[in-house]
């Protein structure tokens, strides 16, 4: 059972509950489609992709309305869908509903075939889990590159933290360099492509903020004792809140703090055509940048295209004004 994969299209699905049920659980990064796919054009090509399906069992979120109009699709073809609803803030009440929903989860691995999630399988999960993620952050803290440390995460999702290799890499290619300390921001996953035209223009990407990076594997504070599922609801939602919470000083906090960390001198933030999230949660960084002095460039592409030559020369001119 431990080999049969379970698709997960958000880092909000707790990872644990898919490993207890005796699934393996698997960020699904499907092939990009252009036109077709069962979906309009008008809504992201993330959600487009995902629509075509793999045959493999999936979760799904309320994250945005593409993912639910995917989730629609999918079942009425009689895949073997789930969808999660996803609370939008992280109080006592959204804590109690998402637990709810959380074994609701659970009862539907279970009727995949899985084994019924208990207490002690919940807990060899969670311990299993934390060795993942430790060991992930072990092997990305030595990487010189940013385009090799987001290959590990992304090969990681698609397989485990303990058999990924960094994505093979040019040795002509220029290293990190010391150019501008700049942090890289999105929703949805960027081909890496892009965060090696970062580098290739003289920045340094200081950090990487995708789901499918910081926000996909931060240990969720699950604290110990108590109900399980209420610890793994509270546990999830205080993760770094995406752009979709509703607690918007909440996530301006995290941005502020990602900020002060990472030392960055500018911000290049990296969207999906048509997608809701970016939209709004530009406007929020564009009122942190303007606050702080810092500029700001935005860049819009689509999900597993290459980054274009238009984005190197806007990466080079931004550069070049963090330069002068």
């Amino acid at each position: 059972m431990g080999s049969a994969f379970v698709d997960l299209t958000c880092s909000y699905v707790p990872v644990e509950i898919i490993r207890a049920a005796g699934f393996t659980p698997r960020r699904w990064l499907p092939t990009p489609v252009g036109a077709g796919g069962g979906l309009p054009q008008s809504l992201c090509s993330y959600a487009r992709a995902c629509a075509a399906g793999s045959g493999t069992a999936a979760v799904f979120t309320t994250c945005c309305d593409g993912m639910r109009r995917c989730y629609d699709l999918r079942a009425t073809r009689g895949d073997r869908v789930f969808i999660l609803d996803l609370p939008r803030t992280a109080h006592d009440a959204a804590v109690t509903y998402f637990a709810r929903e959380l074994q609701r989860l659970g009862d539907w691995l279970a009727g995949l075939g899985g084994q019924a999630v208990t207490p002690k399988s919940l807990a060899a999960a969670v311990d299993m889990e934390s060795g993942r993620r430790q060991h992930l952050l072990r092997r990305t803290t030595g990487a010189a590159r940013a385009v090799e440390r987001y290959g590990v995460y992304l090969e990681s999702l698609a397989t485990s933290p303990y058999q990924a290799t960094a994505y093979g890499t040019d040795a002509a290619a220029p290293g990190p360099g010391e150019g501008p300390p700049v942090l890289v921001t999105g929703t949805c996953p960027p081909d890496p492509g892009f965060v090696a035209a970062v580098e290739e223009s003289g920045l340094r990407p200081a950090g990487l903020d995708f789901c499918t990076v910081i926000r996909g594997f931060a240990e969720p504070p699950l604290g110990e004792g108590g109900d399980p599922w209420l610890a793994l609801a509270r546990g999830y939602l205080a993760k770094p809140p995406c752009p979709r919470t509703a607690d918007r000083a909440r996530r301006r906090a995290y941005l502020e703090q990602l900020l002060d960390q990472t030392g960055a001198r500018g911000v290049v933030a990296y969207g999906f055509k048509f997608c809701d999230h970016t939209a709004y949660d530009l406007g929020l960084w564009r009122t942190v940048c303007r606050h702080r002095g810092l500029p700001l460039l935005y860049l819009e592409g689509e999900y597993g295209a290459h980054a274009p030559g238009q984005f190197l020369t806007r990466l080079h001119a931004f550069r070049e004004a963090l330069e002068a």
